[in-house]
């Protein structure tokens, strides 16, 4: 009875939850002809900087340098297009992706603990975020980050020239986005040639992918601006900036930098410099207000299950051990590798330079996946403790 009983249950629960994504987006007010009514957060930045782009002719170029150029770019080359209903396309894009990624979620927690039981599980959790459906109701990048960062999970399974080559290419179109994706490929690399000692024919792959969509870009942005340009050039602007102690870990607004700043704050202050990076960690873990109040990323796919719950710290650490419990379940597997790829490049930049939860979303899909192989591990231990087995 299980076999057909279990399908048919979660697909209904993945289906109403994209039933209410669907709604959001299709809302809109009278006269809202560019679908913008639910648009927050930093969405009207990105229109913002897109119109600018469109009415100065320059489309490369923006005076907006703190919020993602990379979102602009894109919003312009769609305004070029497509004029105002980009924002509405931008939209079902979302959705499209939000509805991909609880199937690629799906079918890579099946892959990763052998069971398709499981991998509707973990379908079923990403679609009950209520975090990612808010997402897809905006114009915002969380859905489309963690859509790519899901798929570079799927694309590290096995090692061959066109996985790579795919991966080295999502790689540079995320870091068009935000230019700290660029680590993924480092730490991959580095990662594998310190293990193997041996350069494979995957890796130069991967840097083909990169390169083919990094050197262009960042070529015509040079040429605009007349100096040499990689990526997002406010990154040493925020580096910058973050490293004061007075940002105190607050990600917006820009605090005033106080000197020292920068490196030298970092060379000249160095146990003021942990203690912010403590405090920044104590915000990353939510156990001290954010400036965004956003909850721990850990409990944000549980927000649709227990509303509410993920105010309280002991549910932070409790979904944090259970994250951690799963990634020691899967350790030694690619995905294992991969969630580690994830973690890393996503938390390392916010934890030295901000500690904004929003900016962690795009990790949920992964986390996800990690906690129902950690509950599966608790539900086979007694299982067997049921049947008299020893466990182990």
């Amino acid at each position: 009875m299980r076999h057909w009983v279990v399908p048919v249950l979660f697909s209904f629960v993945i289906l109403l939850h994209l039933q209410e994504a669907w709604r959001r987006i299709v809302h809109r007010n009278p006269g809202d002809t560019a679908y913008t009514s639910l648009m927050t957060i930093d969405s009207k930045a990105y229109l913002d900087g897109a119109r600018e782009m469109q009415s100065s002719g320059h489309l490369f170029f923006t005076r907006d340098t703190y919020h993602s150029v990379g979102m602009q770019v894109i919003l312009g080359f769609g305004l070029r297009w497509f004029g105002e209903r980009v924002v509405g396309y931008f939209k079902m894009l979302n959705f499209v992706l939000l509805a991909g990624t609880i199937l690629l979620g799906g079918l890579l927690a099946a892959h990763v603990m052998r069971e398709a039981f499981w991998g509707w599980g973990a379908a079923v959790l990403i679609a009950s975020s209520q975090s990612l459906l808010h997402y897809t109701a905006i114009l915002q990048y969380e859905v489309l980050v963690g859509s790519a960062l899901l798929a570079l999970c799927a694309l590290l399974g096995r090692r061959t020239p066109a996985r790579y080559f795919l991966l080295g290419s999502l790689v540079a179109l995320l870091s068009i986005i935000r230019v700290h994706f660029q680590l993924l490929l480092f730490f991959l690399l580095v990662w594998e040639l310190a293990k193997e000692r041996k350069f494979h024919p995957a890796h130069a792959a991967a840097l083909v992918g990169f390169a083919w969509i990094a050197l262009p870009w960042n070529a015509h942005y040079s040429w605009m601006l007349g100096e040499p340009f990689w990526f997002q050039g406010e990154l040493s602007l925020q580096a910058h900036r973050f490293l004061s102690p007075a940002s105190q870990g607050f990600n917006f607004p820009f605090p005033p930098v106080t000197p020292p700043s920068g490196l030298a704050f970092v060379l000249e202050r160095p146990l003021d410099y942990l203690s912010l990076l403590g405090k920044r960690f104590l915000y990353l873990v939510g156990w001290l207000p954010g400036a965004w109040d956003v909850p721990s990323t850990a409990t944000l796919a549980l927000r649709r299950i227990l509303p509410g719950i993920e105010t309280d710290s002991w549910v932070h650490a409790a979904s944090g051990l259970l994250s951690i419990a799963g990634w020691m379940t899967v350790r030694g597997t690619p995905f294992a590798r991969s969630s580690l790829l994830v973690f890393g490049t996503l938390l390392l930049p916010h934890l030295v330079i901000n500690s904004d939860f929003r900016f962690l979303i795009p990790c949920l899909p992964v986390l996800a996946i990690l906690q129902i192989a950690a509950v599966k591990k608790i539900v086979g231990r007694w299982e067997k403790k049921r049947r008299g087995e020893q466990c182990y």
